[in-house]
């Protein structure tokens, strides 16, 4: 009988009796019972019968034993599981290895930048607070200077006037011939009514209150403060009127232990030191830079 092959490929020996290519010992039955093996056989591992399945060249026999296909199938699912797992595993280490890299990098370039931020906020620091320092001492010497300039026209509108100190208060008195008297007769200076502008009391809680004398002319003013001394042993004082500033340098300056005398003309202040050397000290000026 004669076969014929469908699968139209040339040569490919299926058009030939399977029983003539038989050896004369063997049969078609004892052929597939050589070619069969039990699944559940001790003897096999799973890789030989892997290659074995693998290795058949007919599909059939694969086929007639599906218990050890679906074994086999399961163990390369397995397989693959743990590949792509560990894959897996690689991949993610890599990536967290990189990220890690990066984040690292990125922590110390802020460090870098937070480090760098500090010195300039500190030079920014020192560089405003020397200029405001700068910009302070500026303003304070404008300050100490307007503040000059005033009291030198306060003290100026003062010079024609003086202080009498401790001359007697009486009721009804006549203030102005009073202050005649005691500068014609005491201080040994002639002036009469006419060389006065205004002689009278000032508020004071101390008794008696001071008279300020507002002289018409600088002459007879000058002359009284020459004499003045004539007045000692007297108890009546006569000073210049200073205005509260330069009376209060005046009072500072005669009351520190390196002066050894202070006074005052035409509304400046002057002392003596120790060391019988003459001083003038101005308004704003501190008794350390006089004397250094």
């Amino acid at each position: 009988m004669q076969w014929a092959c469908r699968c139209e490929l040339p040569h490919c020996g299926h058009g030939v009796d399977p029983m003539s290519s038989m050896t004369e010992t063997q049969t078609p039955k004892r052929k597939l019972q050589d070619t069969k093996w039990s699944p559940n056989s001790e003897e096999l591992d799973l890789d030989s019968k892997k290659n074995r399945l693998l290795s058949s060249e007919s599909i059939g026999e694969a086929m007639a034993d599906p218990d050890m296909a679906e074994q086999l199938m399961a163990d390369i699912d397995k397989q693959l599981e743990v590949r792509f797992n560990s894959m897996r595993k690689e991949l993610v280490d890599d990536i967290r290895k990189g990220l890690v890299d990066r984040i690292e990098g990125l922590e110390k370039r802020v460090d870098d930048l937070e480090a760098e931020n500090v010195d300039l906020r500190g030079q920014l620091s020192e560089t405003s607070n020397a200029r405001c320092e700068e910009e302070l001492a500026v303003l304070r010497r404008q300050v100490q200077t307007s503040e000059g300039r005033i009291v030198e026209m306060e003290q100026y509108s003062r010079k024609g006037s003086v202080k009498v100190y401790g001359l007697k208060e009486e009721i009804g008195e006549d203030v102005m011939e009073k202050v005649v008297r005691l500068i014609t007769d005491d201080v040994k200076v002639e002036i009469t009514k006419q060389d006065l502008i205004a002689a009278h009391r000032i508020p004071s809680e101390k008794k008696p209150r001071p008279v300020i004398v507002k002289f018409t002319r600088r002459e007879p003013k000058d002359m009284t403060l020459r004499h003045r001394r004539n007045l000692k042993g007297k108890g009546v004082f006569i000073n210049e009127d200073l205005c509260r500033s330069m009376q209060q340098l005046f009072n500072r300056v005669n009351n520190d232990d390196r002066v050894q005398k202070a006074w005052t003309w035409n509304g400046k202040v002057f002392f003596l030191d120790h060391a019988d050397e003459k001083h003038q000290i101005k308004y704003g000026q501190s008794l350390d830079s006089v004397l250094h």
